[in-house]
């Protein structure tokens, strides 16, 4: 089933690219041109990750690892994150998977991302 989900305004441009170059061919979405100053951190599989070098590291990793693709069931507003559920699939064991993408904003930046 392929929901269609219109990312809001709100949620800001980084996010619709974001999910747009998540699904083209394994494109590593360029998280350090989304982020603002040295406060960025990515969370993933119990690791966080500090700065655009260790961020761009562990993008090109999991792309590497997972080559998945994402699909928008849901987005929501959680004490002032931005919650986008998504159902993740590849050729991983589990596949498809429900995450919840964890968001922090700065304007139409994003600064973090927490993935659980």
């Amino acid at each position: 089933m392929n929901v269609i989900l219109q990312l809001p305004a709100v949620s800001g441009p980084g996010l619709a690219e974001f999910c747009k170059n998540k699904n083209q061919n394994g494109t590593k979405f360029q998280f350090q041109q989304r982020t603002s100053g040295q406060i960025a951190l990515v969370t993933d599989e119990g690791e966080t990750h500090v700065g655009k070098e260790e961020i761009q590291k562990w993008n090109e990793h999991t792309n590497e690892k997972y080559q998945s693709k994402i699909e928008p069931i849901g987005l929501s507003e959680v004490k002032g994150e931005t919650v986008l559920s998504a159902s993740i699939s590849g050729p991983f064991e589990g596949s498809p998977l429900i995450l919840k993408y964890i968001f922090g904003f700065d304007g139409d930046k994003i600064f973090s991302l927490r993935i659980e």
